[in-house]
C-alpha cells in the first residue's frame, strides 16, 4: 500500500508587535506535522536574522522539537536539524532576539525540511523597531556687543521619535568668525570648549529633553553686525537627520572706532600766530556710547592762546575739549581750531600731537596723529658782521670780499633778505659801484662782491638790512705793498727707525707783491715747494745721525729774508705697553704676575730691568721688542698699600731709564656673614624641617671648603659660591624648636643665627628654581612636563620637593617612603599618590612625589598643583600641564 507523507509546515510570531531600540522580545517558530498517521523525522530549519536584529544574551534558546537546536549570536543565525514531531501534532523553537537598529525589520525563514516528506513552506515574521527622533534647538538673550567676553547661548537637544536614544549623543556648535567659545557646560554633559563639542551616552526616553547645554563666547571687536550660528546633535540611533540643526541668528552691536587728525595750513613763523586744525573721526562701524574727550600736547616754543569747536566744551588748561552727543559711525564731529603764539626761540621743526580717547570705543591703537610743523625765521633783527679776507684788511689797492649775517629775534638767520653793502669811499665794487645789493643765504648769510680798494687811508665798510638801524661795520686800512712769512723758524725732529716721511710743516707768506722761494742745507736734506699763499716745507733725514742740522728758507722780492730750519735727530726711545701696574690680593693670598711690552720704535736695543723693592721681582728678555715679566711675593705684609719701581735701562736709549710705577694692595679677609635662609625650593623665607635643603645667603669669600653647622654638627652642603650656599638638615633635627646656623671658613665663622625646626616645611621645585611657575615635573615616559608637553590625564607624574619630613625605614625595593601621609591636589581634583618618599640616588633632602593625574582634572598649559603634609600646604604659584 502506497502512502504519502506530506510535508511538515512552519509559522513564526515575535513576542511583540514593536519594540524600542536596544528591546529585547522573543521569536517563536512553531512546526506542524498535517500527518494523521505518520510522525516526521530528521525535521529542520535555518532562519538567519535581518540585519539590526541579533541574538540576546542570554539567548533563551528552547526547543519541544528534539533534535538539535542552536543559537549561534556571531552570525545571528537560528537552526533546528534532527528534529522529530509526532503524527498530528506541532512542536516550537523559540529565541530572544535584541533591536540594534531601528525601522520595520522583516524576518523570513529558510524552507522546512524533514526525511521522510518534502520539503515545507517559508515562515515570514515582521517587528516593527521603534526608533528615536533628536531635535535641537538653540536660543540666546538680547543682542551681543562687539568686544563683549562672556555671551551666551542655549542648547536642548530633545527626543521627537517613538523610542529611546542608544548610544553616544553627540552635540557640535559651528561658531562663526566673531565668535570664540570661552566656556561649554551642561549637566550630565562631557564638553571640550576647543572644538565646541558635547557628548553624552544615557538614553533619552521619548517626548522628554537632556538638560541644557550653556555656551559662552566672546566676541570679537571685529564681529559682524549680522552672525549665524548653527548647532547640530547627532548619533542615538535616530534614523531621521533633516531636523538634527538649530540656526540662531545673532545681532551684534557695533562699536565705534576713534581716530584724530591734525593740520595747519603755511609754514609757523618766529613772533607770529598758527593754527591747527583738529578732526575727530569716527571709522568704526558702530556710534558712539559714551563721552570723548580731545587732547593736544604742544612741543616747546608754542603757547596755546584759544580752542574752540561747534559743539565742543574746551579748555587752555588742560588743553582739552569735550563732548557727550553721539557719533555715528563714518562721520565726523565739527572741527576743533586751535591758536597759538609762536616764541622767537622755537626749533624751526616742531611736531604737533592730539590724542582722542572715550566713545566706548575698543581700538585704541589708533587714537593720535603728530603734525609735523616747518617754523620760519621772523623779520630780520640785527646784522652781525662776519669777516674780511684780513681783519683789518691791510692792502694796497688789492681786493676784499666782505661777508655779514642776518638774525631774527630769536637769533635764527633770516633767509632771503637783502643785504646792502656801502664802500663807503673806500674804493668800488667788481661792477664799478660803491653800493651793492645781497640776498642772503639759507643760513641768513651775504657775501658781498670783491672790493677793489682805492687810495691808502683808514675806511669803514657798511652793511645794513632794512628794519634794522644798527649796521654791520667792516674797518679797513689801505696801505703800502708788504710781504710777511710766519712762522719765523721752523723745528723738525726724528727719532731714528721712525717711519718716513717725516710730516711737513707749512709757513704762510702774506704778499701783495711777487716773491721767489730758495733753500739751503749741508747735505740736501732740505726742501720747499711754493703755493698760493703758503710754503709746504719738507726734511728728508734718511742717511742722517743723531744730531742737530741746519738750513734756511730764503724769500726774496723787492724785499728778502730768510727763515732758519732746524732738524734734531735723536736715537730710539723707550716705550712700555702700560704706565702703571697694580696688583692686589687678599691678606694670605697671591697675586697673578703681569707682562709688560718694551719697545724701542723700531730699532732693537738692549736692555735690562730691576726693581726697587723686596716684594717685587722682575725677568725680562735682551732686546727690544721685550717682555718683562713682574712679580709681587705678600709673604710678610700686612694689609695696606705699597708702591715700587721697574726700571728699565738701555746705554743706547736717550730716555733711559724707563720707570714704570707698582702698586701693591692688600685687602682683609672679609668676614663670613650669614644674611638670610630660604627654602631652597620655595625660595620663601624659611622655616627648618627634617631633610629640607635650605639655601643661605650672605658674605661667604672663602679660600678654603665652606662648612655648615647645625647645632655645632658639620651636615651635607654644596653649591657654594662667594654669597650663598645650599645644605641638608638631617634626619634627627628636633623639631618644634630653634636650632642654630654656623658658617665655618677654615676656621672662621660667622655669628650664628637662629633657624625656627617645625615638623614639615613642603616646597616644589620649579623648572627655573624660582619657587613660581611650570613645576620640576617628569611626565611618565620621564619627558620633562611642559606647555607643549603636557601629560594626559589619568598618566603618573613625578614632582621633585622637599621638607616632607622623615623617612619610613627601607622597603624590600629599596624605597624609602615617607612617615606622614601626603595628599595632592591638580586644581582642585584629588589625586591618587603613587610614590611619596626619598628620590633614588640624591640627597635625603630632594624626596620625590609620584601621583596619578585625576580622569576629571583640570586641563591647560598652566593647571595649579600643590601637595599637603600634615594639613601643611606646598607654596602656591606651581603649576603643571595637562590634556
Amino acid at each position: 500500500m502506497l502512502t504519502v507523507v506530506a510535508p511538515p509546515s512552519i509559522a513564526g510570531a515575535f513576542g511583540a508587535g514593536s519594540i524600542m531600540l536596544s528591546g529585547t522580545t522573543s521569536l517563536t517558530f512553531t512546526i506542524t506535522n498535517p500527518n494523521a498517521t505518520v510522525a516526521l523525522t530528521g525535521v529542520a530549519f535555518t532562519n538567519s536574522l535581518p540585519l539590526g536584529l541579533a541574538i540576546a544574551t542570554p539567548s533563551g534558546l528552547a526547543s519541544t522539537c528534539g533534535g538539535t537546536p542552536a543559537a549561534t549570536p556571531v552570525s545571528a543565525t537560528l537552526t533546528l536539524s534532527g528534529g522529530t514531531i509526532p503524527a498530528a501534532s506541532s512542536c516550537t523553537v523559540s529565541v530572544n532576539v535584541t533591536a540594534s537598529l531601528a525601522g520595520n525589520k522583516t524576518d523570513v525563514t529558510s524552507a522546512v525540511t524533514s526525511q521522510n516528506g518534502a520539503d515545507g513552506n517559508q515562515a515570514t515574521v515582521m517587528l516593527n523597531v521603534l526608533a528615536p527622533d533628536l531635535t535641537i534647538t538653540k536660543t540666546h538673550p538680547g543682542s551681543f556687543r562687539q568686544g563683549d567676553a562672556a555671551d551666551t547661548y542655549t542648547i536642548v537637544v530633545s527626543n521627537g521619535g517613538a523610542g529611546s536614544t542608544a548610544g553616544q549623543v553627540t552635540v557640535t556648535d559651528q561658531l562663526p568668525t566673531g565668535l570664540t567659545a570661552v566656556a561649554m557646560s551642561g549637566y550630565g554633559w562631557t564638553c571640550a570648549v576647543n572644538t565646541v563639542s558635547c557628548t553624552r551616552f544615557d538614553a533619552l526616553l521619548p517626548a522628554s529633553s537632556y538638560p541644557a547645554i550653556t555656551l559662552t563666547v566672546a566676541v570679537a571687536a571685529s564681529a559682524a553686525p549680522a552672525l549665524m550660528n548653527t548647532a547640530t546633535v547627532s548619533g542615538g540611533g535616530e534614523l531621521n537627520t533633516a531636523n538634527d540643526t538649530a540656526n540662531d541668528g545673532t545681532v551684534v552691536i557695533q562699536v565705534a572706532d576713534l581716530v584724530v587728525s591734525s593740520v595747519h595750513g603755511q609754514a609757523f613763523q618766529h613772533g607770529m600766530a598758527g593754527v591747527y586744525t583738529l578732526t575727530l573721526s569716527n571709522v568704526g562701524p558702530g556710534p558712539t556710547s559714551a563721552a570723548v574727550t580731545l587732547t593736544d600736547t604742544l612741543p616747546a616754543g608754542l603757547t596755546a592762546t584759544a580752542i574752540s569747536g561747534d559743539g565742543w566744551t574746551c579748555t587752555l588748561t588742560p588743553l582739552s575739549c569735550t563732548r557727550a552727543d553721539i557719533l555715528n559711525a563714518g562721520a565726523s564731529f565739527p572741527p576743533v581750531t586751535l591758536t597759538v603764539a609762536v616764541a622767537n626761540d622755537t626749533p624751526l621743526q616742531v611736531a604737533n600731537t592730539a590724542a582722542v580717547s572715550g566713545g566706548g570705543e575698543l581700538n585704541t591703537t589708533n587714537n593720535s596723529a603728530s603734525d609735523t610743523t616747518a617754523v620760519t625765521a621772523g623779520v630780520p633783527a640785527s646784522i652781525t658782521a662776519v669777516s674780511t679776507t684780513q681783519s683789518p684788511a691791510y692792502v694796497n689797492l688789492g681786493y676784499i670780499p666782505f661777508v655779514a649775517r642776518v638774525f631774527d629775534a630769536g637769533q635764527v638767520p633770516v633767509p632771503n633778505a637783502s643785504v646792502t653793502f656801502n664802500a663807503n669811499g673806500a674804493g668800488t665794487f667788481r661792477d664799478g659801484s660803491t653800493t651793492v645789493v645781497v640776498t642772503t643765504d639759507t643760513t641768513g648769510t651775504a657775501t658781498s662782491p670783491i672790493l677793489i680798494a682805492g687810495n691808502a687811508g683808514t675806511y669803514t665798510i657798511t652793511a645794513t638790512v632794512t628794519g634794522v638801524s644798527t649796521p654791520a661795520n667792516f674797518p679797513i686800512s689801505v696801505v703800502s705793498g708788504t710781504i710777511s712769512a710766519q712762522p719765523s723758524a721752523l723745528t723738525f725732529t726724528y727719532k731714528i727707525g721712525d717711519p718716513l716721511p717725516v710730516p711737513s710743516q707749512a709757513v704762510t707768506v702774506a704778499s701783495d707783491l711777487a716773491y721767489n722761494v730758495n733753500v739751503s742745507s749741508d747735505t740736501g736734506w732740505l726742501s720747499a715747494a711754493p703755493g698760493s699763499g703758503s710754503i709746504a716745507v719738507s726734511v728728508n733725514p734718511a742717511g742722517l745721525t743723531p744730531g742737530t742740522y741746519q738750513g734756511s728758507i730764503q724769500i726774496t722780492s723787492d724785499k728778502s729774508f730768510g727763515i732758519p730750519v732746524t732738524l734734531q735727530i735723536t736715537g730710539p726711545s723707550l716705550t712700555a705697553s702700560t704706565g702703571t701696574l697694580s696688583f692686589s690680593a687678599v691678606f694670605g693670598g697671591t697675586a697673578a704676575a703681569q707682562t709688560v711690552s718694551i719697545a724701542s720704535g723700531g730699532s732693537p736695543v738692549s736692555i735690562a730691568a730691576s726693581s726697587d723693592s723686596a716684594w717685587l721681582t722682575v725677568t725680562a728678555s735682551g732686546t727690544t721688542p721685550a717682555t718683562v715679566t713682574v712679580n709681587v711675593s705678600t709673604q710678610g705684609l700686612a694689609p695696606g698699600t705699597y708702591t715700587g719701581h721697574v726700571q728699565i735701562t738701555s746705554s743706547n736709549a736717550p730716555n733711559s731709564p724707563l720707570i714704570i710705577p707698582v702698586n701693591l694692595t692688600i685687602t682683609a679677609v672679609p668676614a663670613i656673614t650669614i644674611g638670610a635662609v630660604a627654602n631652597s625650593a620655595s625660595f620663601l623665607r624659611a622655616t627648618g624641617a627634617p631633610n629640607t635643603i635650605l639655601t643661605m645667603f650672605g658674605s661667604m669669600a672663602c679660600s678654603t671648603a665652606l662648612t655648615v653647622l647645625v647645632d655645632g654638627s658639620p651636615v651635607d652642603s654644596f653649591g657654594a659660591t662667594s654669597g650663598q650656599i645650599s645644605f641638608v638638615l638631617p634626619p634627627t633635627i628636633a623639631v618644634n624648636s630653634q636650632s642654630s646656623i654656623v658658617i665655618d671658613c677654615g676656621g672662621r665663622r660667622s655669628d650664628p643665627i637662629s633657624l625656627p625646626i617645625v615638623p614639615d616645611a613642603p616646597a616644589i621645585y620649579t623648572v627655573d628654581f624660582s619657587g613660581k611657575g611650570a613645576a620640576a615635573a617628569l611626565n611618565q615616559d620621564d619627558t620633562l612636563n611642559t606647555g607643549s608637553n603636557p601629560a594626559a590625564r589619568g598618566s603618573y607624574l613625578s614632582l621633585f620637593v622637599t621638607g616632607f619630613g622623615t623617612f619610613q625605614a627601607a622597603g624590600p625595593d629599596g624605597l624609602e617612603w615617607l612617615t606622614a601621609d601626603v595628599q595632592a591636589f591638580v586644581g582642585d581634583t584629588p589625586a591618587v599618590i603613587q610614590f611619596a618618599g626619598h628620590a633614588p640616588q640624591s640627597s635625603p633632602g630632594l624626596q620625590q612625589i609620584n601621583i596619578q593625574i585625576p580622569a576629571d582634572a583640570a586641563t591647560g598649559a598652566a593647571v595649579p598643583i600643590r601637595l599637603v603634609v600634615n594639613g601643611v600646604s606646598t607654596q602656591t604659584g606651581v603649576t603643571v600641564a595637562v590634556q
